[in-house]
């Protein structure tokens, strides 16, 4: 269980590649139902992806001994931020996570701003677990009103 009580999920291989990639790992091989991961100086790690997914517990092991803390609490959940879209005036578009203090992106278009977004955010997050800071949860609920013009 979690901290805040839920039964936790195993991950998609796929996501947990790309979490190790982002701490400088790659891929060097794939061979049956496992993949393995070479960082430069951290030396390999073999994950297993019997059915897509890695196991809760392998995938935290692994992360710690990465040298990444991480909360059982955070592995397999997906939290959801509000985001701002701005039009800017030069041309393309800005965003902003009211959540999330100082966390920006951009795109030329609104689905790039939006696709971009997500990095910036899933950075920001990274860079507070590391520090062991909390993750702030979004609290804002929007809405449009519709009035009389």
């Amino acid at each position: 269980m979690g901290a805040d009580g839920r039964r936790l999920r195993n991950v998609r291989i796929e996501r947990a590649v790309r979490a190790f990639e982002r701490l400088d790992y790659r891929v060097v091989r794939v061979r049956g139902s496992h993949y393995v991961l070479r960082h430069r100086k951290k030396g390999i790690l073999v994950l297993p992806f019997h059915g897509g997914t890695v196991k809760t517990g392998i995938l935290l092991d692994a992360l710690k001994k990465a040298g990444i803390s991480v909360s059982r609490a955070v592995v397999g959940r997906t939290m959801e931020y509000s985001v701002i879209v701005h039009k800017d005036e030069e041309g393309g578009y800005w965003v902003e996570v009211p959540a999330l203090p100082g966390c920006y992106s951009q795109g030329e278009t609104v689905e790039e701003a939006l696709t971009n977004v997500k990095e910036a955010v899933e950075l920001y997050l990274e860079v507070l677990r590391e520090e062991g800071k909390p993750v702030p949860r979004d609290e804002e609920v929007v809405f449009k009103v519709s009035v009389p013009a």
